[in-house]
């Protein structure tokens, strides 16, 4: 039976609640065949955020759509893993655990019916299908759909609230709850003299991209595009580039998937996260 899913709007929309002191442990395995120790990663330092889900919740499908774990995940977590960048702070794991036990593998990755799509487009970090012998709902106190949780390396847990957005997520309540500092370098494209942005974005495979950089380049740039691990997928070679300018990429080529677009010029190196969709 599906559980009822509702959208939290508590008193604790503004502000966070400790759910539990200490956390239990888990040993999960995910989609793709990986194991997830949770205190593993906790008295490894990290900072582990969970976003528990159901496949045919719509609000869990709005909020995933919405990227901003992805952003923590591109970041800030574990170097070397699929869709994490190379300028990682190295200090979070995103985990995303789908609760309704019958719910298949082939339904997460849009597959079949009780599904909103594909949901491994749009998180590259692990996704895990709860056993139905597993007590990591019950053990988390889960009773509605999405959750989010954020858990210390001291194993407190805490509720985030759905509003929560990055670099919120990271800069605001890692020092408010865990009491670690972090580098708001480069957390904030807003405050970024160099930003630059992709749209639209998700984007319909076969469609043209469009690129707006307040970039003023008067040397060589490249446009370059990898896949999520890590290969190069196009590098397009260009001469100048005036600030606040618009210009198109062709990439229809590319399959529907994610991708990291990036716009390098001398030691000036900007990525973005692209979504290439079916529709």
């Amino acid at each position: 039976m599906k559980s009822l899913y509702f959208a939290i709007v508590l008193p604790f929309l503004f502000c966070m609640n400790t759910i539990t002191a200490q956390v239990p442990n888990f040993n999960v395995t995910d989609i793709n065949g990986n194991t997830h120790d949770l205190y593993s990663y906790l008295n490894a330092g990290k900072t582990v955020y969970i976003d528990f889900f159901a496949t045919w919740c719509n609000p869990c499908w709005n909020g995933i759509k919405k990227g901003d774990f992805e952003k923590v995940w591109n970041n800030h977590g574990l170097s070397g893993q699929n869709g994490v960048l190379p300028s990682t702070s190295n200090d979070v794991v995103v985990l995303m655990i789908e609760c309704d036990t019958l719910t298949s593998d082939n339904q997460i990755r849009g597959i079949g019916g009780s599904t909103k799509g594909d949901w491994t487009q749009y998180a590259t970090f692990p996704i895990i299908n709860l056993a139905p012998s597993s007590t990591v709902k019950k053990d988390f106190n889960v009773i509605g759909y999405p959750s989010y949780r954020m858990i210390c390396p001291n194993k407190a847990s805490y509720l985030i609230p759905q509003n929560t957005t990055y670099p919120s997520l990271y800069t605001t309540l890692i020092p408010q709850n865990c009491g670690i500092n972090v580098s708001t370098e480069f957390a904030d494209n807003d405050n970024d003299p160099f930003y630059f942005e992709v749209y639209p974005n998700p984007l319909n495979k076969g469609k043209a991209l469009t690129i707006h950089s307040s970039l003023e380049i008067n040397n060589p740039y490249s446009i370059i595009i990898h896949n999520v691990i890590g290969e190069l997928i196009t590098k397009e070679k260009n001469t100048t580039h005036s600030s606040n300018q618009n210009f198109s990429m062709d990439v229809s080529g590319l399959p529907s998937g994610v991708y990291f677009i990036s716009f390098e010029s001398a030691n000036i190196v900007r990525t973005q996260r692209l979504v290439i969709s079916d529709n």
